[in-house]
C-alpha cells in the first residue's frame, strides 16, 4: 500500500540526513529531529520535503515557515476545496482545452489529440479524424509539441521542428525522427494512450535575452476563489528553463531549472532559487548561470493582461475552487498552458531568505484555503483514502452561487 512505502522511504533516509545536520546546519541531530517533527506536525510536510526544500534547518524563521504545506497536507485540501467532475476536465489537456476555447480563453492552437488505439487524429473543432502518417506528413505546423493528454510534471512532453517533408528534428537534442517512427514510439508508450499536439509557443523576446534558451518558460500563479465574484491570486512564480530540457519544471531541483518569486502587484522579479547540490536543499541565485544577467528587480513583460486573464480564467473555472495556473508570456500576450487542480506546493520560497512577498502570500493563501475548506488544521481534511491513493468523497460545498454543481 502507498502508505507503508511512503513511510519506508521517509525512514530509510532519515538517519543519514541526521548524520549530516551539524555539518549542513550547525545543529545537532536531536535539534534537527525535534524541528522536523514539528513541521510535520504542524505543515504536515514529510522528511524528503523538508530536506527537499531546504527546510530543515532550526533556525529558519517561524514566519517563513508559515508559508509551507507538505504535499498530501495540501492535496486533502484541494480536494476538500475543488468540485471533483470539473477536476477531471482540468487533468485532461484535451477537455481542458476545449472548455477553454469555448469561454475564450487563449490557449495554443491549432491542436489536435491523438488516439492510440485507433491511431487516429481528431480535431476538436469537428472536421473528420486522419490517420496519424497524414497528419505526421503535412498537417502540422512547422513547429509543434506532442504531450500526454493526462501527463504531469512535464514528463513525455516532446518538441519537434520539421526538417523536411518526411523527417521531424526533436529540440532539444536535435534526434530526427521520421513520421512512421514517431507514430510507432507514441504508439508503445503504455502509460499514455490519448496525446495533445500543438503549436509551439515562443517566449516573449525579454525571456529569451535574460536565460538564454527558447525553451517555454512558463509563470505558475495560485488562485483561490473564496466568494462568487472574488479571486485571489497568490505567489506567481517565472519557472526559469536552466538546465538543458525541453520543459521548465522544476521537479524540486532535480531538473537543474530554477524558480523565480515576483511580487504579485506589478510581476517584478524579487528572489530567485535553484538546486543547492545533489544532496538536496536549495540556494538562491542573483544573476542566470547561462547569461549572467541580474535576475532580482526585472519586471515580467505582459503583468496586468496575465492578471487578468487569470481571473476570467479562474471565474470559468469556479466550481474548482483552487488551481495552479502555467501561462506562457509570448509575443503576442499570455496564454494559458495548463490548469492544475492538485498544484503542488512551493515550499522551496521558505528555504532561503529574500522572497517577503511570496511568504506573505502563500501565508495568506494557505490560511484562507483552510478557512473556506471549512477546518483550521490541515489533518482535520486528511483521510486515510488520501495515503491509499483512494478516490474521496464529494467535495464539501462551500460556496453559493452561480456555476455550483453541487
Amino acid at each position: 500500500m502507498r502508505f507503508w512505502r511512503l513511510a519506508r522511504t521517509e525512514l530509510e533516509d532519515l538517519p543519514a540526513r541526521l548524520h549530516r545536520a551539524r555539518a549542513d546546519f550547525g545543529a545537532g541531530p536531536v535539534a534537527v529531529l525535534r524541528h522536523v517533527a514539528r513541521l510535520g506536525w504542524r505543515r504536515g510536510l514529510l522528511p524528503s520535503e523538508i530536506w527537499a526544500a531546504g527546510l530543515a534547518d532550526p533556525a529558519i524563521p517561524a514566519e517563513r515557515l508559515a508559508a509551507c504545506i507538505g504535499k498530501y497536507a495540501l492535496l486533502a485540501v484541494q480536494r476538500t476545496l475543488n468540485d471533483r467532475a470539473l477536476v477531471e476536465v482540468l487533468r485532461d489537456k484535451s477537455r481542458f482545452y476545449a472548455c477553454c476555447a469555448e469561454a475564450g480563453l487563449p490557449v495554443p492552437a491549432p491542436w489536435v489529440v491523438l488516439d492510440a488505439e485507433t491511431r487516429l487524429a481528431h480535431n476538436p473543432a469537428g472536421s473528420h479524424p486522419v490517420p496519424w502518417p497524414s497528419l505526421f506528413a503535412s498537417a502540422l505546423p512547422a513547429q509543434f509539441v506532442i504531450k500526454p493528454a493526462r501527463g504531469a510534471y512535464g514528463r513525455g512532453v516532446r518538441v519537434f521542428v520539421r526538417g523536411g517533408p518526411q523527417e521531424l528534428i526533436e529540440v532539444p537534442g536535435g534526434r530526427r525522427w521520421s513520421a512512421a517512427e514517431l507514430e510507432s514510439a507514441l504508439a508503445a508508450a503504455s502509460r499514455h494512450r490519448r496525446w495533445v499536439v500543438q503549436e509551439r509557443l515562443h517566449n516573449h523576446p525579454e525571456l529569451v535575452a535574460l536565460t538564454g534558451t527558447e525553451t517555454l518558460q512558463t509563470v505558475r500563479v495560485m488562485t483561490l476563489v473564496d466568494a462568487p465574484g472574488r479571486c485571489m491570486l497568490a505567489c506567481p512564480h517565472l519557472k526559469i528553463a536552466s538546465g538543458g530540457s525541453a520543459t521548465d519544471n522544476y521537479r524540486a531541483g532535480r531538473a537543474g531549472n530554477m524558480i523565480a518569486y515576483l511580487r504579485s502587484q506589478d510581476g517584478v522579479v524579487q528572489h530567485v532559487v535553484g538546486p543547492r547540490g545533489p544532496a538536496g536543499g536549495v540556494r538562491a541565485y542573483e544573476t542566470h548561470p547561462v547569461t549572467g544577467r541580474a535576475l532580482r528587480g526585472v519586471p515580467l513583460p505582459w503583468w496586468p493582461e496575465t492578471r487578468a486573464l487569470l481571473a476570467r480564467a479562474a471565474e470559468a473555472f469556479a466550481p474548482v475552487r483552487t488551481i495552479g495556473w502555467d501561462v506562457a508570456l509570448t509575443p503576442a500576450g499570455p496564454v494559458l498552458v495548463e490548469g492544475n487542480p492538485d498544484w503542488d506546493p512551493p515550499n522551496d520560497v521558505a528555504g532561503t531568505a529574500g522572497a517577503d512577498d511570496a511568504v506573505a502570500d502563500m501565508t495568506r493563501l494557505i490560511e484562507r484555503m483552510l478557512e473556506v475548506s471549512g477546518g483550521r488544521r490541515w489533518w482535520r481534511h486528511l483521510r486515510v483514502a488520501d495515503l491509499l491513493g483512494r478516490e474521496r468523497r464529494r467535495p464539501r460545498r462551500v460556496l453559493a452561487g452561480p456555476g455550483d454543481s453541487g
